[in-house]
C-alpha cells in the first residue's frame, strides 16, 4: 500500500526563501505548496486537499502571520502551525501560541536541521490528531 506524502504549505513573501524551502522539503519527501501571501494561502486551504503542516512568516504584507494562522486554525484545525520571524518577541510568541495554536516559533535565519526537526515533529503531531479524530 502506497502512502501519500504529507503536504506542507509554506507562506512567505520572500520568493527566494519559498523556492529554497520548497526544494528542501521535496527532497525530504514532502508534497509542498507555496504562497507569497496569506489571502492566497487561505484560498488554497479552502479549495485544496488537507495540509499536514503550515509554515508561515510573521511579517508579510496584507496580514501578519499570527492573524493568518488564527484564520487557518478555523479552516484547517488539524494542521500543525509553525511561525517564522526575524524578531525575538516574547509577547508575539505568547500571542501566537494562545490565539493561533502555534506548535513552534522559529527565529530567522532558521537553522536547517532545527527546521527539519520541527517539521518532522509537526507532521507526527498532525498524524496523532488526525488519527485520534478519524472515525471508522
Amino acid at each position: 500500500m502506497k502512502t501519500t506524502p504529507h503536504r506542507i504549505l509554506i507562506v512567505d513573501d520572500e520568493v527566494n526563501l519559498l523556492d529554497a524551502l520548497s526544494r528542501i522539503f521535496k527532497m525530504e519527501g514532502y508534497e509542498v505548496i507555496t504562497s507569497q501571501n496569506a489571502l492566497e494561502a487561505i484560498d488554497l486551504l479552502k479549495k485544496g486537499q488537507p495540509v499536514s503542516l503550515i509554515l508561515s512568516d510573521q511579517k508579510m504584507p496584507g496580514m501578519e502571520g499570527v492573524r493568518f494562522l488564527e484564520t487557518v486554525k478555523e479552516i484547517s484545525p488539524l494542521s500543525t502551525r509553525v511561525i517564522m520571524t526575524g524578531l525575538q518577541d516574547a509577547a508575539l510568541m505568547e500571542r501566537s501560541t494562545s490565539q493561533a495554536g502555534v506548535f513552534r516559533f522559529l527565529t530567522k535565519p532558521v537553522d536547517l536541521d532545527a527546521l527539519l526537526e520541527v517539521v518532522a515533529l509537526g507532521v507526527q503531531r498532525y498524524e496523532t490528531l488526525r488519527d485520534g479524530t478519524h472515525e471508522d
